[in-house]
C-alpha cells in the first residue's frame, strides 16, 4: 500500500510541478492536496498512510516500536522512483519529441537558408530580434 500511495503522489507532483503543461493559479497545490486527502482516507486504516518515511519515523521513535518498519522506508522509496521513471519516459516523453522537432525545424530551416542562398539565415533572424 505504501508503494503505491507514494507513487500516486509522486506522479501528481510531478505532472502538477511541470513546466512544460503550463499549469497556474489554484490548480497544481490543489491536485496536490486532493491527492494527498485520498491518499489519506484510502490508506491510514491498512498501512497509517505514511506516505513519507520522516511521517513514519516520528510515531516510531516515540512509541519505540520498530516492527516492520522497514515497510515505511522502502515502499516510499520503491513508488517514488517507479513515479519518476514512468513520468519521465511515459508522460514527460511528448514534451521532449517536440523540443527535438523544433529544433529539428529551426536546423532544417538554417540549412535551407544557407542552400539557397539567402542573407536571412536563423542566426540573422535572431540577431534582429534581439
Amino acid at each position: 500500500m505504501e508503494i503505491w500511495i507514494t507513487f500516486i503522489l509522486v506522479l501528481v507532483v510531478f505532472a502538477a510541478g511541470d513546466p512544460d503543461r503550463h499549469l497556474s493559479g489554484y490548480g497544481p497545490p490543489l491536485a496536490i492536496g486532493f491527492v494527498v486527502f485520498v491518499n489519506l482516507n484510502l490508506s491510514i486504516n491498512l498501512s497509517g498512510g505514511g506516505m513519507n518515511p520522516t511521517r513514519s519515523f516520528g510515531p516510531a521513535v516515540v512509541m519505540n516500536s520498530w516492527q516492520d518498519h522497514w515497510i515505511y522506508w522502502v515502499g516510499p522509496m520503491i513508488g517514488a522512483i517507479a513515479a519518476a521513471l514512468i513520468y519521465n519516459y511515459v508522460f514527460a516523453q511528448r514534451v521532449y519529441t517536440k523540443i527535438a522537432k523544433t529544433s529539428y525545424d529551426l536546423n532544417h530551416d538554417d540549412v535551407k537558408a544557407k542552400k539557397s542562398g539567402s542573407v536571412h539565415s536563423q542566426e540573422k533572424i535572431n540577431m534582429d530580434i534581439q
